[in-house]
């Protein structure tokens, strides 16, 4: 299955001209605007975006934050032909994935797409491998809920993610192990 891109530009030529290069690749989806690729993303979840810095009035920053708001939000390339570094710097502070100059090198253009793509999904299988290990593992799984445990679970939270070596002390069945791989 072909992983979906929005490509969203104000120039009709440079719309049509990468959906010819993309679509062996990609199932490419075209938008002139933020508006008209706000109503693409409400039909559809894209798997990522490719949009033009200038947009007539508007902005490629104003679409880098409408793909965060995505759920799950697309990675966002920008391309200009106005290349600077600080668009570039700015763009990459505002979550853009990555930043493309005009005229595009249509072969690192879809290099980049692809790897996006599979970024983009490769953390989305993390995070769902992640929910099943929590519901096999997790804090849930202990029965307890006095006072006092609650106390314990929630300094197992603070340090759950932590990289730091943590000793657990108790007798034997006090749950020590479900602890460990929470």
């Amino acid at each position: 299955m072909k992983a979906k891109l929005l490509v969203v530009d104000d120039e009709k030529n440079t719309r049509d001209a990468l959906r010819r290069a993309l679509e062996d690749a990609f199932e490419v989806y075209l938008a002139v605007n933020v508006e008209s690729a706000q109503n693409i993303l409400k039909a559809d979840s894209m798997d990522v975006v490719l949009t033009d810095l200038r947009l007539g009035s508007e902005s490629g920053m104003d679409m880098i934050k409408l793909c965060q708001k995505q759920s799950p939000a697309p990675p966002c390339i920008v391309m200009t032909a106005y290349g600077s570094v600080e668009s570039a710097v700015e763009a990459m502070r505002q979550g853009a994935y990555d930043y493309l100059t005009k005229p595009l090198d249509l072969d690192r253009a879809q290099l980049l797409l692809k790897r996006a793509v599979q970024t983009i999904r490769v953390e989305q299988e993390n995070q769902s491998l992640r929910a099943q290990l929590d519901r096999s593992f997790g804090l849930d799984r202990i029965l307890g809920r006095s006072g006092e445990m609650e106390k314990v679970l929630d300094r197992v939270r603070q340090v759950a993610d932590s990289k730091a070596s943590v000793l657990l002390e108790g007798e034997s069945g006090t749950g020590k192990e479900l602890v460990a791989r929470a």
